[in-house]
């Protein structure tokens, strides 16, 4: 099913079904995960989340939409998170310069 992703995008897919067995806390809540979340998470700009959907291999699809955000089943995304090679993008100008 192809939806809109939170930045206006129809690039992404929202996985079609939900992992079984489903993880589950010691308290029996379900670890979910928003974009802001995932971000958090991985330390990057929530803005970044999309970017890594379309290039990264590996990157876990979102089991659902929720209101503008895509919602992630957070096992996925921290077994993800060790296997994936971070690359920093080009500092900012302006930033550290000695000029």
């Amino acid at each position: 099913m192809t939806e809109t992703d939170d930045h206006g995008e129809r690039d992404s897919e929202v996985s079609e079904s939900i992992p079984l067995p489903i993880e589950r806390a010691d308290d029996g809540t379900v670890e979910l995960m928003g974009t802001k979340e995932v971000a958090e998470f991985l330390k990057v700009n929530p803005p970044r989340i999309s970017e890594m959907r379309r290039r990264t291999p590996g990157f876990p699809q979102p089991i659902a939409k929720l209101g503008a955000t895509s919602v992630w089943y957070g096992p996925d995304i921290r077994r993800f998170a060790p296997t994936w090679s971070r690359k920093r993008g080009p500092k900012p100008k302006g930033k550290g310069d000695d000029a």
